[in-house]
């Protein structure tokens, strides 16, 4: 797949934060908890925006960590992934890389799901598998074998032009009745600057 280092994003991104208490009020903003809950049918999309420097990052660097660390029940554990676009960086500013970056987390942390989507890979030739269209549709398996999944995604405004046009028109397809499976619902945190 040849994914991006995404978890470097994450991790500087953790270190940064002074202390554990940035970006924690967040998590009491009744519309983010009616986002994050399981039980909510509303609320699949938030969009965050600022201005440069707002403190962006921070804060979905504090949501990526607290849906990772969050104790699930065994039967009940939820997709979780996440990306940061960095503009100038070709392997971090595109959909493409969005993709294989989603679909690496999804196999690393699902033993299960690694296997389905290592036979997947196995019927596809390498530069076959890395196109586009075979990447959403490997994620879009991958998500709808979830009960519920969170996407989260920073720097919408530091994507290659009409790449985050792209994302979000897929995501918003998903979230608007995409996923072929009823039960799988997802939740898509988008950041950026307004443009």
């Amino acid at each position: 797949l040849e994914a991006p280092d995404y978890w470097v994003d994450q991790e500087m991104s953790t270190e940064d934060r002074l202390g554990h208490s940035s970006g924690i009020w967040i998590f009491e903003n009744s519309f983010f908890r009616d986002w994050v809950s399981n039980d909510v049918s509303g609320n699949h999309v938030i969009y965050l925006n600022g201005i440069p420097g707002a403190g962006k990052t921070t804060l979905i660097s504090a949501v990526a960590e607290k849906l990772l660390d969050d104790k699930y029940s065994e039967g009940n554990k939820p997709c979780i992934a996440y990306f940061y676009f960095k503009q100038k960086q070709p392997s971090k500013e595109t959909h493409n890389s969005l993709l294989r970056a989603l679909l690496t987390q999804i196999i690393d942390r699902d033993p299960t799901m690694s296997d389905h989507i290592f036979k997947e890979v196995l019927s596809v030739e390498g530069v076959n598998l890395r196109s586009t269209s075979r990447l959403q549709t490997l994620v879009k398996t991958a998500l709808e074998s979830y009960s519920i999944s969170y996407i989260v995604l920073d720097g919408l405004d530091e994507c290659a032009p009409t790449e985050a046009e792209k994302s979000i028109n897929w995501f918003l397809s998903l979230v608007n009745g995409g996923l072929s499976d009823i039960n799988a619902r997802l939740r898509v945190l988008f950041c950026g600057q307004r443009e």
